[in-house]
């Protein structure tokens, strides 16, 4: 079952890929802070439990997510509509999940792409700014 993704009136829609413990830490600041969230979770299975207890028993066990915050694995869901999308992902999937963005029919190439994953690309030596450049093609400033 997918999560309905409610926006709040006036605040614009943002996704964070990536649903451990850093993702989620940073879906529940932005959702205090007003934002309207999804976070994106690659594993179904993963999501529907997340979904089901409001909690990421994983990686954060015992902190409670707000249902303000939709949680899916659907990558379409999670950035339709968004005007910023935060990787939190770990640097070995950033280049897979961009591509995934980049695939999707909800894709709007003139959002900020926000980098929060940390580590350089194993076999190019890149740091994940450019790795995010080179598969998102974003206008200059467009990706920080």
């Amino acid at each position: 079952m997918k999560s309905k993704i409610r926006k709040k009136s006036g605040r614009p829609k943002l996704a964070v890929l990536g649903a451990g413990s850093w993702g989620t830490t940073l879906a529940l600041l932005l959702d205090g802070k007003g934002y309207t969230v999804s976070l994106w979770e690659y594993f179904e299975d993963l999501a529907r439990d997340f979904r089901k207890h409001r909690e990421n028993r994983r990686f954060l066990p015992g902190i409670r997510v707000p249902a303000t915050i939709a949680v899916t694995s659907d990558i379409d869901e999670a950035i339709e509509g968004t005007t910023q999308i935060i990787f939190v992902t770990p640097s070995h999937t950033v280049r897979k999940v961009a591509r995934m963005v980049r695939a999707s029919a909800c894709y709007n190439n003139g959002c900020v792409i926000i980098n929060a994953s940390k580590g350089l690309e194993e076999k190019t030596l890149c740091r994940m700014s450019e790795v995010l450049q080179s598969e998102l093609s974003q206008p200059e400033g467009k990706i920080v």
